[in-house]
């Protein structure tokens, strides 16, 4: 029976729905523009598990002829969904059918089979309870304390002063908090704190709440790609002269313009010759932070695949620093602990030929336990030039994690009411 995209109106609220479709043993759901896009597969098994993923392809099979309507077709509807690690590990499956949600509109669209359709319904109608609640540990482990995180940022700046590197980017880890039902965690936290790139990822040996605000790569069927590197943050978006504040910082402005030379300079070696451009910076509120931003755009090379243009440009330049291949070196020698899947890739394939990359931060990352919680870690980090101040990096570490601090506490004092 041939796949077919068509719409409906569910009898059940939409926080339902998400909630049922994570139940799922391979389950990603995720923002793209004004929609949110729920996947699932069929055969419930992995496409791809290891570093090697340059001359993978997802399959291209042409879809079926879609129908006519006021709204465009949802930008997934079947085709390879992945994370990447920071250290370049990819874990990829594939989608067959999907969940569409178009918010300005408030309209559910379906794709896949009608046996796939009925199934997602009798999903959805099973009765099941959900706890809300999080059981958050009294005392959670830092990677780094306040005094040993300003001390490797001086050295950082020592590697600057000598030339080595002109700018890192310098992570430490938080955790680990449990957490007792993560979709519900997930919806509260993009609820309570917006952000464009939000995904939930769910498989066998990993669960993944993200709120990235951040895109890595964005392909169009027709050959366009695009990346918007941040860096640049103010905290007190209360301040009415945040805004200005951040635009006028001149150590904020060289931050950004080193990453996105990077960026440009990635997008070069996948792109034609001379299609590469910048827009101009911009600020940009991303939910309870300020950012600074800067579109980069060029035209894909022709027979380059979208994998390996995502392998020639990872990891992101905003997440490691400048020159990349330094700044790498020194992050795997001074962060005490690995980063996993933060600072790297959350993505998909769509077997249309468009494909999008968040970066993997502002991010819960962790495993699912027996009884259905998950044991989760964050990871914050800041970019360190000559002229940053250690304490004040981090606390913009902190601030980086509030939203998701704010959720997870707010959930325990929910708990201990109740």
């Amino acid at each position: 029976m041939e796949p077919h995209l068509h719409s409906w109106t569910p009898n059940v609220s939409t926080e339902a729905i998400w909630k049922s479709l994570s139940r799922e043993s391979f389950c990603a759901i995720f923002d793209v523009d004004e929609w949110r896009i729920g996947a699932l597969s069929s055969s419930s098994e992995w496409w791809y598990q290891g570093p090697e993923w340059t001359d993978l392809s997802p399959f291209t099979a042409p879809l079926v002829q879609l129908p006519n309507n006021h709204i465009a077709p949802p930008p997934f509807l079947e085709g390879l969904l992945a994370i990447i690690s920071f250290d370049g590990l990819l874990h990829g499956w594939i989608a067959d059918h999907s969940m569409a949600y178009h918010k300005p509109s408030n309209q559910w669209y379906f794709w896949g089979t009608s046996e796939q359709f009925q199934t997602i319904l009798s999903m959805i109608s099973e009765t099941q309870s959900h706890s809300s609640q999080i059981a958050q540990q009294d005392l959670v482990g830092h990677s780094m304390t306040q005094a040993q995180y300003e001390n490797t940022v001086t050295t950082v700046q020592e590697a600057i002063k000598n030339g080595n590197v002109y700018q890192i980017n310098l992570a430490h880890r938080i955790g680990p908090y449990t957490i007792a039902n993560p979709i519900t965690t997930w919806l509260d936290l993009t609820d309570d704190n917006p952000a464009q790139h939000a995904c939930f990822w769910k498989t066998p040996t990993e669960i993944l709440l993200g709120n990235s605000p951040e895109l890595f790569l964005k392909f169009g069927a027709n050959g366009a790609v695009s990346s918007v590197p941040i860096k640049g943050t103010h905290a007190d978006i209360g301040n009415p002269q945040a805004h200005f504040e951040l635009w006028d910082s001149p150590k904020e402005h060289a931050e950004l313009t080193m990453i996105v030379d990077m960026m440009r300079n990635d997008i070069s070696s996948i792109s034609e010759y001379g299609s590469v451009f910048t827009e101009h910076r911009q600020i940009r509120r991303c939910g309870d932070l300020l950012h600074a931003e800067q579109k980069v755009m060029g035209q894909r090379k022709s027979g380059m695949s979208i994998l390996k243009a995502v392998h020639a440009c990872f990891p992101p330049a905003s997440v490691t620093g400048a020159p990349k291949e330094a700044a790498l070196s020194y992050i795997r020698n001074l962060e005490p602990v690995n980063r996993g899947w933060y600072t790297g890739s959350f993505g998909f394939v769509d077997k249309r030929g468009h494909s999008e990359w968040n970066v993997i931060i502002r991010t819960l990352q962790g495993k699912q336990n027996n009884d259905g919680s998950m044991s989760a870690y964050l990871n914050i980090g800041a970019g360190i030039v000559y002229d940053s101040i250690a304490a004040a990096e981090w606390f913009e570490t902190m601030n980086k994690g509030r939203a998701i601090e704010r959720t997870l506490t707010e959930e325990t004092k929910e708990t201990k009411e109740t």
